[in-house]
């Protein structure tokens, strides 16, 4: 009976966690399904080693994969899956992802690594398996790294060492992204030389889910189960 109830349990779980969890599709604004339209060629800025935004910026589109295409809204926290980047070369470098300040030494803390990559037809892809726990009121640091793990990045690592940033070459980039409004408050890309642009923006998609939370009724049956079991023994 025990094991009858305990695997009763975990079945429900897993099931409301599955069912409550939503997954987004957050795309460069202006751009379309593709991240090519209203774009235009600039070479000078082409390269890129690195983003900074806000997952809830208004120059990202959030739609609900499946859904009818309109704006959502993204609840708290999400986990970031992937991010892609359309890419003029197969050259592609690890991935940092920093909160805080990386520009002052000792300001900014690691929120995840990754080196798992491919170039897929000319699209860029950064993974994390299970998922990077985000907030989406926070505004997050992207870098492309030549350091083989986290522990590369260091209390006195900044953005402009280019030991440490490397360059990737990106397929489109143009001034009808960010919106006409430009950017919000401190954020922007940071170009090859090292340099922070906030007129300039390459097309960014990204694979967020929803943070899976178990459902009331589960925790309800949990508590009732637990006490069957109690009052057995």
């Amino acid at each position: 009976m025990k094991r009858i109830i305990c695997a009763f349990i975990s079945c429900l779980s897993a099931f409301s966690m599955s069912a409550t969890a939503a997954s987004y599709d957050l795309v460069t604004a202006n751009a379309d399904k593709t991240g090519q339209a209203n774009m235009s060629s600039n070479t000078n800025n082409a390269y890129v080693r690195g983003f900074v935004f806000g997952m809830g910026s208004d120059w990202f589109f959030p739609t609900i994969q499946g859904g009818d295409g309109s704006r959502a809204s993204l609840p708290a926290n999400v986990l970031l899956n992937s991010l892609s980047i359309t890419l003029r070369n197969t050259t592609l470098f690890n991935l940092i992802v920093l909160s805080g300040d990386p520009t002052t030494a000792g300001t900014s803390n690691v929120v995840g690594f990754t080196s798992v990559k491919n170039n897929d037809n000319g699209t860029g892809t950064w993974s994390f398996a299970d998922g990077l726990l985000l907030d989406t009121t926070e505004t997050y640091t992207f870098l492309f790294t030549s350091i083989s793990d986290a522990s590369g990045w260091t209390s006195s690592s900044t953005v402009g060492n280019t030991g440490q940033q490397q360059g990737i070459k990106v397929a489109t980039m143009g001034t009808s992204v960010p919106p006409s409004s430009g950017y919000p408050a401190g954020e922007g890309l940071y170009t090859n030389t090292g340099g922070f642009s906030t007129s300039f923006a390459s097309v960014i998609r990204m694979d967020v889910s929803q943070v899976p939370e178990p459902s009331t009724a589960v925790l309800g049956l949990f508590g009732l189960s637990t006490l069957m079991l109690r009052r057995r023994r």
